[in-house]
């Protein structure tokens, strides 16, 4: 009698303990949740379930993916949101698996697009795979190591859909996934309706896009319980798309977090489309060009911007936004953006990089350049005009005008002459007039830095 009470007392006990667990549990998800949409980090949720209902609707959801088609070899700013929900799903202990489009790259996504994308060579779509997968590596790794606090986070889930394609037979796929699908349906989604509006049409592999991103979403529920898919608004066709097929291919809930497209103040979004990309990959921005880029953000982006692009507390946040009140010349909410978000995409070294940068180009710190090694100062002026001279000329009398000409600051003897008399023309960011250039013009990276007029720069390197 008493092992039978003893059975029922420990029985009772667990109940509890699992209802007390699923209320605590319940309730992280909805101050959660409620947190990234009051932040900014989330526009809308769809289907649209009110807040107190969303962590039922998602009680067996273990995993939250974003998918990225290769169509470059790296990501974008307008990238990096969605990618920043993950990190604040990954805290809360859902996996994040980042999904590349190795196989839907092939395909091309209507979504926001007026024509069809240009089809990518196989050497093309491999080495834009590797760079987004770089990408999405480095940013997790660094979120880890430099801004996440305590405890440990799910690990990076990192998968190119093309492993779930490869082997697979066309009627097959239509046979049990295609029978899902309604035709009346997928007409009326705007991707597909704007471009058939237009005198541009669709072809028929673009229009089956949704039906092959749903299918994703499909094998992420299936393999890791993602009962969520994280995508900008111009992703909500495909997004309902892939909630329709899990509601009736498995008889499950899903939602789609759909985040705000990040635009400039002129209402212009960031991306390769628009021709104003700032990339994730230091090969294509440079972390100085990005520091920059941050740091002469209006205003009124930054306001909107530093709640979802700086690692702040909300009591942090709230002084730095007293801060630009008070100080808005001091650009507070700019420096904090460009800080976090340099060292979130290249690490301290790069940070490093875009202050020392900062601080040379704009505040005419040339002492900074001797603590440069060639490596930093060939990143750091990427884009810049570059020239080779050999260094046994500075033993000899080599006039200022012949190295000027050689290096090619100028096109013509008159022009460097006038010029240069004018105080037009500065080595390692001092003004030089003399009629001779000396050894002391070396730096210790064995290069020479030269400017003409206000930006136009040229590396000499000494050899």
């Amino acid at each position: 009698m008493q092992s039978i009470i003893r059975r029922e007392a420990l029985s009772g006990v667990c109940k509890l303990y699992r209802w007390s667990y699923c209320m605590r549990n319940h309730w992280l998800w909805r101050r959660h949740l409620h947190k990234m949409r009051s932040r900014g980090f989330i526009q809308q949720i769809y289907p649209p379930v009110e807040e107190s209902r969303l962590p039922q609707v998602l009680k067996d959801t273990r995993a939250a993916y974003c998918g990225f088609d290769p169509t470059s070899d790296s990501l974008h700013l307008g990238n990096l949101l969605s990618i920043l929900v993950l990190i604040q799903l990954q805290k809360r202990g859902v996996i994040p698996i980042a999904v590349v489009g190795e196989a839907t790259a092939q395909i091309g996504d209507p979504s926001g697009r007026s024509t069809e994308r240009e089809s990518l060579s196989s050497v093309s779509l491999h080495q834009n795979v590797r760079g987004l997968e770089q990408n999405l590596r480095t940013v997790f790794s660094n979120h880890e190591r430099f801004f996440h606090k305590s405890g440990d986070l799910p690990q990076l889930v990192l998968l190119r859909n093309s492993a779930w394609y490869s082997g697979l037979e066309v009627i097959n796929f239509l046979k049990t996934t295609g029978r899902y699908f309604r035709i009346s349906l997928m007409l009326s989604r705007e991707a597909v309706k704007s471009r058939l509006a237009s005198s541009e049409g669709m072809s028929v592999s673009e229009f089956s896009y949704q039906i092959f991103q749903a299918f994703d979403w499909l094998q992420l529920y299936k393999q890791y319980g993602c009962g969520i898919q994280v995508g900008g608004q111009d992703q909500l066709g495909n997004i309902d798309a892939g909630h329709d097929l899990i509601r009736k291919a498995l008889g499950k809930n899903s939602v789609g977090l759909l985040t705000p497209i990040i635009t400039a103040e002129s209402g212009s979004k960031y991306g390769k489309s628009a021709g104003n990309a700032v990339w994730l990959s230091g090969e294509k921005t440079s972390p100085y060009e990005l520091f920059q880029f941050l740091l002469r953000m209006s205003d009124t982006e930054a306001v909107k911007m530093v709640p979802v692009f700086s690692f702040t507390g909300d009591e942090e946040l709230v002084e730095l936004l007293e801060q630009h009140n008070k100080h808005p010349e001091q650009r507070p909410l700019q420096t904090r953006i460009a800080n976090d978000i340099t060292l979130l995409l290249h690490g301290p070294e790069g940070l490093e990089l875009a202050q020392k940068a900062t601080a040379l180009l704009f505040d005419g710190r040339g002492d900074l350049l001797n603590e440069m090694d060639e490596k930093t100062l060939r990143k750091l002026f990427l884009d810049t005009a570059y020239a080779e001279i050999s260094r046994v000329k500075l033993s000899e009398k080599y006039s200022l005008v012949e190295f000027s000409l050689e290096a090619k600051l100028f096109k013509k003897e008159s022009d460097a002459k006038r010029i240069i008399a004018a105080g037009g023309l500065y080595i390692n960011m001092i003004r030089t007039t003399s009629e001779f250039l000396s050894e002391s013009c070396v730096l210790s990276s064995g290069l020479t830095l030269c400017r003409t007029g206000k930006k136009n720069y040229t590396l000499v390197k000494w050899i």
